[in-house]
């Protein structure tokens, strides 16, 4: 499904038209400088995932004590892989999976302060956002895979 900037559901995503995917920070034309041909679909995933809301935590991303472990436009999950971004820690990678024993919904925080430092890098748009390239590359719309079947992309 995919969200307007209220977060009002407007309907899913096949095919991806303008009234589908989402608006605001998170249109496709807010996108294309970032994600090029990709930018409609990864409006739609943005919309589906957060909302649009870049601070978001999970709210079924949840660790065994409670905690979220995704955040953001892209919902990145941090217990499964450093962070590394161009506008935190002078661009070189944080070992988020270091803020948790385990990982995914078995995991619990072991360092609080880590797991915030994480945490405030993934509720950064542009943080957030690089992951999602480096994600997309590696794993394409399938990291998503939800989001993405019901925005038509799988």
């Amino acid at each position: 499904r995919c969200y307007d900037e209220m977060g009002v559901d407007v309907g899913a995503a096949v095919p991806l038209t303008p009234s589908q995917v989402a608006r605001g920070d998170c249109s496709p034309d807010a996108l294309q400088n970032t994600w090029g041909a990709q930018s409609a679909a990864m409006s739609c995933i943005a919309g589906g995932e957060s909302g649009c809301r870049p601070s978001l935590p999970s709210g079924v991303d949840r660790t065994a004590d409670g905690q979220s472990f995704s955040y953001g436009l892209y919902q990145v999950n941090m217990s499964v892989r450093p962070i590394q971004c161009s506008n935190f820690n002078g661009g070189a990678s944080v070992n988020c999976k270091a803020a948790f024993v385990g990982t995914n919904y078995k995991a619990t925080v072991q360092d609080q302060a880590l797991y915030d430092q994480c945490r405030t890098m993934l509720q950064d748009v542009q943080c957030n956002t690089e992951m999602a390239q480096k994600i997309y590359q590696q794993q394409g719309f399938g990291a998503w895979r939800n989001t993405a079947t019901n925005c038509g992309l799988l």
